[in-house]
């Protein structure tokens, strides 16, 4: 085994000395000063303590190996650190630069609406100029002119909407031949005027085409509302008008004889349609329709723009 030397019995004289084996020894260490090779055979023994020499060296140099390699942990971790630390720094930098565009947004975007700011009075002032432009277009004429006909049409080609005096009389106040017949006419033009103000004058009512019954004109009141509004008068005569009133129950004042009594009450009435008309639609005989609702829509253009320098 290796660490031990087995050595030859050596034989001892009889006084048990050892000199035998004292002269070998000093043989070998006389072949040895004079360059002979020792007969001995080497045993592991000799080689035992350049082993361990040798296995302390490698330890050392393993060691030596290691060594930068305990310290790069901390060179590691200092090198992350300062990486977090830079981008850390530049996110600030970004969010930092983000805030400042997001504030010079909203500084720009105040300074617009501050540039388009209006004030409240300049607002209220182009409410009511703006009501003042798309008051009702206003039409009057005869009974049987075809105001309510013309009318719808006109507004459904045009975007406004058409409104008749006489149907929000009968929804507020009930059926026109019954108020008539059981209050009087007086009482019934009382209805009709307060329903006319009423449209003339409440923004509601804006850029509508109102339909006013034959008889509405005539009465003072009414006639003062309708002086300087958009007011079309739809001119017709008696062969257009008399197949729409021969056999209607509906009109109360054209009895007995409507085609006799609605010649008479357009003679009376006629000059109050021509004093209070902007303009005058001649709509005898038969007209198309289309036509005649264009040439409607032109006078509102131009009635409207010329005032809205009042």
């Amino acid at each position: 085994m290796a660490g031990f030397t087995v050595e030859p019995h050596k034989p001892q004289d009889e006084q048990g000395s050892t000199q035998a084996t004292e002269e070998p020894e000093a043989s070998e260490t006389s072949k040895a000063a004079h360059g002979q090779q020792s007969d001995t055979i080497p045993t592991p023994a000799i080689f035992a303590r350049p082993r361990i020499v040798a296995e302390q060296a490698s330890r050392k140099n393993d060691d030596l190996e290691r060594a930068p390699v305990t310290e790069q942990p901390h060179e590691s971790a200092s090198f992350a650190a300062i990486t977090a630390r830079m981008a850390r720094a530049a996110h600030l930098r970004y969010s930092v630069a983000s805030l400042e565009s997001e504030r010079e947004s909203i500084s720009k975007e105040k300074s617009e609406e501050n540039t388009l700011r209006i004030h409240p009075q300049q607002v209220r002032e182009l409410q009511e100029e703006f009501a003042e432009r798309a008051r009702p277009v206003v039409l009057i004429g005869p009974m049987a002119a075809g105001k309510t006909y013309i009318g719808t049409h006109f507004a459904r080609f045009y975007g406004y909407e058409f409104l008749d005096a006489d149907q929000l009389i009968v929804e507020r106040y009930g059926e026109v031949s019954e108020i008539f017949e059981i209050f009087g006419e007086a009482y019934f033009r009382e209805l009709e005027r307060k329903t006319i103000e009423d449209v003339l004058n409440s923004p509601t009512y804006r850029n509508t085409v109102f339909s006013l019954g034959g008889g509405a004109p005539m009465t003072d009141a009414v006639a003062d509302l309708l002086r300087d509004e958009c007011v079309v008068y739809i001119l017709v005569d008696v062969d257009t008008v008399e197949p729409r009133i021969t056999g209607n129950k509906t009109r109360p004042l054209l009895e007995p004889n409507p085609v006799e009594r609605w010649s008479e009450i357009f003679k009376h009435r006629q000059h109050r349609y021509e004093e209070l008309a902007q303009h005058t639609l001649d709509a005898r005989g038969e007209k198309n329709i289309s036509v005649m609702t264009a040439e409607i829509q032109n006078f509102v253009l131009a009635f409207r723009k010329e005032h809205s320098h009042d």
